[in-house]
């Protein structure tokens, strides 16, 4: 795959991020789901370090071992928040579909869109990828209720999913 293949390939993940992410913030939280390139390192902790200009001890990274099925578990928890009720509420404050014709929030249009965005990550030639905590020096990647953070290893370069939810 070229660069400008690479390129193109994140600009379709990031579109399906942006788009569910506005999606998702007209609930009652708000949520950003970005992709950053990441210059590789020595190791992942030294390039989001660099990344970040914060040391390599503020980031603890695990590998996935089985990258497709982590990341679509990390997609599915925070793609569709929008399908579930707030506050012990039938409906609570989220997206309500009475007639339940919007396909997404069917389980088979869910698991359709997940098969889609793991293809994307299959045909951007992901090698590994690592769940990454950062320490609270790292606020870029600091989120009030809760966040996942994943790296993928591509042929020429680290990509940064960063997955956060906020009130």
């Amino acid at each position: 795959m070229t660069d400008r293949d690479t390129d193109t390939t994140l600009a379709r993940l990031e579109g399906f991020l942006n788009a569910f992410e506005w999606l998702n913030s007209k609930t009652d939280h708000n949520c950003t789901f970005t992709v950053e390139n990441v210059t590789k390192a020595a190791d992942v902790p030294s390039a989001l370090a660099a990344h970040f200009k914060l040391k390599p001890s503020d980031f603890q990274v695990e590998p996935l071992i089985n990258i497709e099925a982590d990341l679509r578990d990390v997609f599915a928890r925070f793609l569709f928040l929008f399908r579930e009720p707030a506050e012990g509420h039938e409906f609570g404050r989220y997206l309500v579909d009475p007639r339940r014709s919007f396909n997404l929030m069917r389980d088979d249009g869910r698991d359709s869109l997940l098969d889609y965005l793991i293809g994307v990550v299959r045909d951007l030639g992901t090698t590994a990828a690592w769940r990454v905590v950062a320490s609270l020096e790292c606020g870029a990647l600091r989120e009030w209720c809760f966040q996942d953070d994943v790296v993928i290893e591509l042929p020429d370069r680290l990509c940064l999913l960063h997955f956060g939810v906020s009130d």
